[in-house]
């Protein structure tokens, strides 16, 4: 009995409080979108390329020094899928 009541508090607990942290977050994301469309924030997209680029150079260098020989089944496996369409 204690279980279930208990259980059921953390539910309506956490329900609530995701409810509350979507709104926020995707308010926050309009709000930003707005003012974005106004001109009152601007982004320097060359610069957000060029950071996109640099973490995903890194994220491959970590993931090749992690575990090589996933990495090489993977390109066996992409190369063997995309051969026949290459043609």
């Amino acid at each position: 009995m204690m279980g279930g009541v208990t259980g059921w508090c953390a539910g309506y607990l956490f329900q609530r409080v995701g409810k509350i942290a979507a709104t926020a977050i995707g308010g926050g994301f309009l709000l930003l979108q707005i003012a974005n469309h106004s001109g009152y924030v601007q982004v320097d997209w060359k610069k957000v390329e060029k950071d996109v680029n640099k973490a995903k150079k890194h994220l491959k260098k970590k993931a090749n020094k992690a575990a090589p020989e996933i990495n090489t089944f993977i390109e066996e496996v992409r190369n063997w899928w995309c051969l026949p369409f290459t043609h």
